[in-house]
């Protein structure tokens, strides 16, 4: 199934470049299954993945004097 897209390294950048750029991407897979009690069935398997927005608060994250930093 994602034997495919694992293989597909021009794809994959195409994705990273979409995260990397905000956007969603998605790969779906299918193939035969057999459910119990139902026979044969076609499983669909979905991944998905979004970018995910942070915000640094103020002052959170930022090196000062007092950290060893001279100031500009």
């Amino acid at each position: 199934m994602f034997r495919d897209w694992l293989d597909d390294i021009a794809h994959q950048e195409v994705q990273r470049e979409a995260l990397a750029s905000g956007r969603y991407v998605c790969a779906t897979a299918g193939m035969p299954d057999q459910v119990v009690g139902s026979g044969a069935a076609y499983l669909y398997v979905s991944l998905s993945c979004r970018p995910l927005v942070t915000r640094r608060l103020g002052g959170v994250g930022r090196k000062g004097p007092h950290q060893g930093e001279v100031p500009p």
